[in-house]
């Protein structure tokens, strides 16, 4: 194996606590290299509209958080993976509007009540450095706002 980061299904074989908490794990069979993000994310509650490609039925859903190279969102009905979606959205009420193509990489249902609910990442497709750029700014200023609510 490489150097990087790395899941694996294993059982808690048995615990051990001391000045670390340590953990004895039956041998795994298989890994999978998980990749890292490139880009910061944090928690947000943005609208979005969205629609299938070639669709013109806008839904409403909510950006659930956000980084410069896509969303979990948050909707109605279940997506499956690698559909392509377009985007609509504001990153403040009033503000500059986006609209981006985005690629479904998972659809999860939301919570265990399974209220009809589902929570999905989108890969932004495409998505022109200037748009980008003010993403990243969005995150940066957010993750400085909630750090300051925290403090405060």
């Amino acid at each position: 194996m490489t150097q990087g980061t790395y899941s694996f299904p294993a059982t808690v074989l048995r615990r051990e606590f001391s000045n670390v908490q340590l953990y004895a794990l039956s041998m795994p069979q298989s890994f999978e290299r998980v990749q890292m993000r490139n880009f910061a994310r944090v928690q947000c509650l943005i609208s979005v509209e969205y629609c299938w490609e070639n669709d013109d039925r806008w839904q409403s859903g909510s950006a659930i958080d956000i980084s410069g190279a896509g969303m979990k969102l948050s909707h109605g009905v279940f997506m499956d993976n690698d559909t392509v979606i377009a985007l609509h959205f504001a990153l403040r009420p009033g503000g500059k509007q986006f609209s981006l193509r985005g690629r479904v990489v998972r659809c999860l249902r939301a919570g265990v009540s399974g209220a009809g609910l589902y929570h999905s990442g989108i890969e932004f497709l495409e998505i022109p450095m200037t748009a980008q750029d003010e993403i990243v700014g969005f995150v940066f200023e957010r993750m400085l706002e909630i750090r300051r609510l925290g403090e405060g």
